[in-house]
């Protein structure tokens, strides 16, 4: 169970008060609690634990919650954009088993843009004779060399823009995929580059939902890499906080 940080309130002594209700190290505390908001404050199987602990900092006027990182959405769950059909008002989204969805633009309730990092890990075996003069001798000169064998493995990342479409009707949230879309929809705007045509789609899906909030802080500097390690995917971990605090989040007194 996590307990997520929202919003910390404008004291010098907050973090001091949120070390002492939380049992945490002050420096433990800055440290889990630096960078962009939401930040994983406290990881613990303990529900009870966490949930105290949540309640202590709400008293103390921090913006929280509890989650549970395993209830994290994947793509299994979310429609997987291929293409997309554009109008005033509402788009339709065809996924890669060719089923339509449709969307009212009234549908939706924010924007978070991210990258999904795909890595790879592939092994070389290889295989080399070199000069051994050691068995030279033990053999009177008839095996000269020795084979060699070493491993070497090589990782790759791949990286690709993506946005999800969080949906306030309770229908599956839709992901666009940079690389996955067919750009058709841009008419005859539709530029050579992916990148280029994934910012020009995103910017009239923008126009079609003026309402729907837009997030980008995933695509901050640290933001993924700070989630605490689970068994779920950081970035559809992130997603899942982001998500939650866009939801429930409140203005802070007096803002």
């Amino acid at each position: 169970m996590l307990l997520v940080v929202t919003r910390a309130p404008d004291s010098p002594d907050a973090l001091a008060a949120a070390a002492q209700a939380t049992g945490l190290a002050l420096a433990e505390v800055r440290m889990r609690l630096a960078g962009t908001l939401p930040r994983s404050l406290l990881s613990d199987a303990d529900r009870d634990r966490v949930a105290a602990a949540a309640a202590a900092l709400e008293r103390l006027d921090f913006g929280v919650f509890c989650c549970d990182p395993t209830a994290a959405p994947t793509d299994d769950s979310r429609v997987v954009a291929r293409s997309l059909t554009l109008a005033a008002g509402e788009l339709t989204v065809v996924d890669g088993l060719g089923n339509s969805h449709d969307c009212p633009a009234s549908a939706v309730a924010f924007f978070i843009r991210g990258t999904r990092i795909a890595t790879t890990a592939k092994t070389i075996k290889t295989t080399d004779r070199t000069l051994s003069l050691g068995r030279a001798a033990l053999t009177g000169g008839l095996l000269w060399t020795k084979k060699t064998e070493s491993t070497v493995t090589k990782t790759s990342e791949e990286r690709e823009e993506m946005i999800l479409l969080h949906r306030r009707d309770d229908q599956p949230d839709i992901v666009l995929y940079e690389r996955r879309l067919d750009y058709r929809c841009l008419g005859g705007h539709v530029a050579p580059s992916s990148r280029a045509n994934f910012d020009a789609l995103l910017g009239r899906l923008r126009a079609i939902a003026p309402r729907a909030r837009f997030d980008e802080r995933i695509l901050r500097p640290g933001f993924v890499a700070g989630l605490p390690a689970t068994s779920v995917n950081s970035l559809d971990l992130a997603l899942f906080l982001v998500t939650i605090s866009l939801t429930t989040q409140r203005p802070a007194p007096g803002g």
